[in-house]
């Protein structure tokens, strides 16, 4: 599914290797994703999680889950990954189209690591499922990371737009053979 895919590149990912073979193997390719299709321009979820830590620190996730595991007594909200940059996101433009994702954090629990992602906004028909499924995946990422099992996934969605009509959602209701109606 290509939308999990821009949150998390979960086919390059090898847990057996370390994670700067991720990162490099995801840079290696990241040229040819933006130039794979326009909606891709203003960059991808998983190449600004890997951009825009401190200048000493490019790579935000990997300072986040390196310092915080370096060290007993961490504070968890070192583990907060930024998506939205006022710097390239702040725009008169009517629409973007990215991001739709502003942030992803991560709690280590005694359960394991939670994670929870916020959505300025969400398409529940075209987008959400896919999103989902990146963040489950990259959650599985961290908790790997941490040495801890993933707990739980929570998306909030500042507005959940339904972008489909109620006759697509019913049919799409019907095929999963669930029968109701919007």
């Amino acid at each position: 599914m290509f939308l999990a895919n821009t949150i998390f590149p979960l086919s390059l990912w090898n847990s057996n290797k370390p994670a700067t073979d991720l990162y490099d193997r995801y840079n290696g390719i990241l040229p040819y994703l933006k130039k794979a299709s326009r909606k891709n321009r203003r960059g991808l979820y998983f190449e600004r999680m890997i951009t825009g830590g401190p200048a000493s620190e490019e790579n935000q996730l990997e300072f986040a889950l390196s310092h915080y595991a370096a060290r007993s007594g961490s504070r968890r909200s070192m583990l907060q990954i930024g998506i939205f940059q006022p710097q390239l996101d702040h725009s008169n433009a009517a629409y973007l189209g990215f991001p739709c994702l502003q942030q992803v954090s991560f709690a280590p629990t005694d359960n394991g690591v939670s994670v929870c992602a916020f959505y300025a906004v969400q398409y529940m028909i075209e987008r959400a499922y896919g999103n989902y499924l990146g963040l489950c995946r990259l959650g599985r990422f961290v908790a790997h990371r941490l040495q801890r099992p993933l707990a739980s996934v929570t998306c909030i969605a500042g507005i959940a737009e339904l972008d489909s009509g109620k006759g697509s959602v019913r049919q799409l209701l019907q095929q999963m053979g669930l029968g109701a109606t919007p």
